[in-house]
């Protein structure tokens, strides 16, 4: 009787992974138990890397959006920094100015 996959990839969920390759190196199944086993293996790690494929974008997008982010703060501080060193230009030129017209009010009177 042949036995078929849908079958077979029950019976191997029922086992579980440890069982199945138990199984498998003890060569109990027969050539087709074997290979559907096998192929239920293969789609058990595929699905794996999938998963690790996938958590993997997830963290290079998150990365990926906490360095727009931080970039953005850099710009914002960058603005930040030019408008503090205009207004500290402004503040030494009107205390030039302040010193000359005090140097100029002096030799007045």
């Amino acid at each position: 009787m042949m036995i078929l996959q849908d079958e077979m990839f029950q019976k191997c969920e029922e086992l579980g992974e440890a069982k199945v390759r138990e199984n498998l190196n003890s060569n109990i199944w027969n050539s087709a138990k074997r290979k559907h086993a096998e192929e239920w293996l293969r789609q058990l790690e595929a699905n794996r890397s999938e998963v690790v494929l996938s958590r993997q974008e997830s963290r290079e997008l998150e990365s990926i959006k906490i360095a727009r982010e931080a970039n953005s703060i850099a710009l914002s501080a960058r603005g930040d920094a030019r408008s503090a060193k205009n207004a500290a230009w402004a503040a030494a030129i009107a205390a030039v100015v302040a010193i000359i017209v005090m140097i100029i009010d002096l030799l007045i009177n």
